[in-house]
């Protein structure tokens, strides 16, 4: 692993425990470096995406995973950067919905929410943490656009028995789901 060198000008945030930064030398990445000394995130998160790419997955609405690399800030996870149309990298579900860019009930969220749990349920892909910090709102033009998540992915089960079938695994998306509208509607209707 070559020694990637990051500095505070490719700063894009912060979750709980790593930040994120634009990729040095690749613009279309991004590198996720632990910064609270709890790795378990970093190896959690390797195994699922690696479980997701076996698969074969549809990484239109994930930001896919590439690998591990070494960075003068630690071991980092680099992944695809979601960028709008214009070049900038894509706002969260919860910064468009607190600036008011886009509103809770309308019918093109709505619409683009449905779409999101109908991959989710098709792909069979498991949150453990499905929330609007974790998904990007990606402008293909001035009106149009998608949202992909970025992070939260599997599940905080010791035994996770919804693997045990299609049926469980359905249940727990669900679950999931209704949770993070509850949440969303909670955190922004008027």
């Amino acid at each position: 692993m070559a020694n990637l060198s990051i500095s505070d000008s490719l700063y894009i945030g912060k979750g709980q425990d790593r930040e994120c930064y634009q990729h040095p030398i690749c613009r279309n990445k991004c590198i996720k470096v632990t910064v609270s000394k709890n790795y378990r995130q970093h190896f959690h998160d390797i195994k699922n995406y690696r479980l997701l790419k076996k698969r074969g997955i549809d990484w239109t609405y994930l930001s896919r995973f590439y690998n591990q690399c070494e960075t003068n800030l630690g071991v980092g996870l680099v992944f695809e950067l979601i960028k709008d149309y214009n070049g900038t990298v894509s706002k969260t579900l919860d910064h468009r919905l607190r600036f008011k860019h886009l509103k809770i009930n309308s019918p093109s969220l709505n619409k683009a929410l449905s779409i999101l749990k109908k991959f989710l349920l098709e792909e069979g892909i498991t949150t453990r943490d499905l929330k609007g910090s974790n998904i990007l709102v990606q402008y293909s033009s001035k009106t149009e656009y998608r949202l992909v998540i970025v992070d939260g992915l599997g599940h905080n089960e010791l035994i996770p028995v919804f693997k045990l079938s299609k049926a469980l695994t359905k249940m727990k998306i669900e679950r999931g789901w209704k949770r993070f509208l509850q949440n969303l509607q909670k955190k922004f209707s008027s």
